[in-house]
């Protein structure tokens, strides 16, 4: 106002000027000077005037916003004490302003709050500071905030105030417990759950899975996630809407499990992942590993029924045949007496001797003829063809005899150095084993504190070799063809291995035996020939 005034004592000043009509040239020019001075110092004023202006509409501008914001604003000069709130701040608190200003900020936050002195440390050094604080209301009230502090630098580079911007998320607070008290309701129903359950993306990422999921991702090793992920993501892609499949994860120990896989697309907005459109996808599997290899086990099982039906069989049929080659050669003697006798006879007269050689020799030669016809009746030996593969041979071994083992502290053991074919169909090649593993544990088990049974598949160059071999006494070279006759012994060993050398014959296999290095007892080979391809 003072400017003003004076620019309109210059007026007056200019106004008399005016009326004053210098002859002169001076004085011309300084009636000129006075006049443009002024004007000038008029135009400048009326600019200083406009931009004070505005400076003060911004200021009111400012203050109704702090004033009619929802959010509470505090503010506060260097050592804290409060100098302006506005009503929300009031309406927030409880205090109004008169209760509250010229009193430190400090008074507001809750005991609870450990990072009270911390906050004011920040901002004493010019620094802005954001966090959640708990605010005492005035009565007594507990609220939950978030606090933004913003400090206001004076020219010297000093804090001058500072403005507290505060909003309440009590409630959201509380939502979001009770979410998460939720999810770990969720979390726990799910783990107490034994079926594996996980939530995967598209892209494969895991969003959520229970404890047996966590379990079975351990089992898998270290690339576990990443090979389930892919394992189940691929398995999707070939499933049918409402389709189940069933699948087979490794584990890191070599071995497998079996599980009834389902899926289904559930959307992203149910587990609150990102606000974007989309889906995910609600794997459920089901252990059925048991039930899997109960199924094989049973399946063993009738196998190696079927195996001892046929096993027997061939038994009878080799029984047979050996009975009539060990009965055919006393027979034959018998004839050749009955021809001695005959000639004797003829040299005396003695009508009843002859009668009786007659008779005897007719006898023999009629039994002769009903064996040569029981032995053609009998055959030979049927031995199916076909293929088998070690895995699958070695399998239905382990499952067959471990229980057995077990029961009668037997180490048995299975090496399996490589996928081999087999010349026979897996009932043949199974009556094959067995009758090797059978005596083998039988020699053990009589001869060795420690009974122990092995069976080893190796692929040679040219021949698929399987080999059993026991911790017994051995066998002495002499013994090494005598042990495959079908009478031999008081037991059914040597028919079995008589078997067995009728089976390798079929499919012009070869036995081997020898000293096992190993366990030191005996070592049988059964050796296979194949064709190059």
């Amino acid at each position: 106002m003072l400017i003003r005034d004076w620019i309109t004592d210059l007026n007056i000043v200019q106004h008399a000027i005016k009326n004053w009509n210098p002859t002169e040239t001076y004085a011309i020019k300084i009636r000129e000077m006075v006049h443009d001075f002024v004007k000038e110092a008029e135009s400048r004023v009326t600019l200083l005037e406009r931009r004070q202006d505005n400076q003060h509409n911004q200021v009111l501008q400012l203050e109704m916003a702090v004033f009619y914001t929802k959010d509470a604003v505090c503010v506060t000069n260097s050592d804290h004490n409060i100098r302006l709130v506005n009503p929300a701040f009031e309406t927030m608190t409880g205090y109004c302003g008169k209760d509250i200003v010229g009193k430190s900020i400090s008074q507001l936050w809750k005991r609870e709050n450990s990072d009270v002195e911390a906050m004011l440390s920040c901002l004493d050094r010019g620094n802005e500071w954001r966090d959640s604080l708990y605010i005492q209301r005035k009565d007594n009230q507990c609220l939950i905030t978030e606090v933004t502090a913003v400090p206001l630098i004076n020219a010297n580079g000093t804090v001058s105030h500072i403005v507290y911007t505060i909003r309440d998320i009590t409630q959201n607070s509380i939502l979001e417990n009770k979410i998460k008290q939720q999810n770990q309701l969720m979390q726990t129903i799910l783990n107490s759950v034994s079926n594996i359950i996980i939530v995967l993306s598209p892209e494969g990422t895991m969003h959520l899975d229970n404890l047996a999921a966590k379990t079975l991702i351990s089992d898998m090793g270290k690339s576990g996630y990443a090979s389930l992920s892919s394992m189940l993501l691929q398995a999707i892609q070939e499933m049918k809407t409402n389709e189940s499949k069933e699948i087979e994860i490794p584990f890191a120990n070599g071995e497998s499990g079996y599980y009834y896989m389902q899926s289904e697309k559930i959307p992203k907005s149910f587990l609150n992942i990102g606000s974007e459109k989309g889906f995910m996808h609600l794997v459920t599997l089901t252990d059925i590993t048991g039930i899997k290899r109960k199924n094989q086990e049973i399946m063993i099982q009738e196998k190696a029924l079927a195996c001892s039906r046929i096993q027997k069989n061939l038994e009878q049929r080799e029984l047979s045949n050996g009975f009539v080659y060990r009965v055919k050669e006393p027979l034959n003697v018998i004839e050749a007496v009955c021809q001695r006798m005959g000639q004797l006879a003829d040299s005396g007269d003695i009508e009843g001797l002859q009668n009786n050689i007659h008779y005897l020799h007719e006898s023999v030669e009629q039994m002769g003829n009903e064996l040569n016809r029981f032995k053609k009746l009998s055959g030979p030996v049927r031995i199916r063809d076909g293929q088998c593969s070690s895995s699958e041979l070695l399998e239905g071994l382990r499952i067959f005899y471990r229980e057995l083992c077990h029961q009668n502290s037997l180490k048995f053991e299975i090496i399996h150095h490589s996928e081999t074919i087999y010349p026979l169909p897996y009932e043949m090649m199974q009556i094959l084993v067995s009758i090797l593993v059978n005596n083998a544990l039988e020699s053990a088990n009589k001869n060795s504190s420690i009974p122990h049974v092995r069976v080893i598949s190796e692929q040679q160059p040219h021949q698929a070799v399987l080999i059993v071999e026991d911790s017994g006494a051995g066998l002495s070279e002499q013994d090494y063809y005598k042990i495959f006759e079908p009478l031999n012994g008081d037991s059914r060993a040597g028919l079995s291995l008589a078997l067995l050398h009728q089976i390798m014959d079929h499919v012009d296999g070869k036995i081997n035996i020898r000293h096992s290095s190993v366990l030191g007892g005996a070592a049988f080979l059964l050796c296979f020939e194949q064709q190059e391809q």
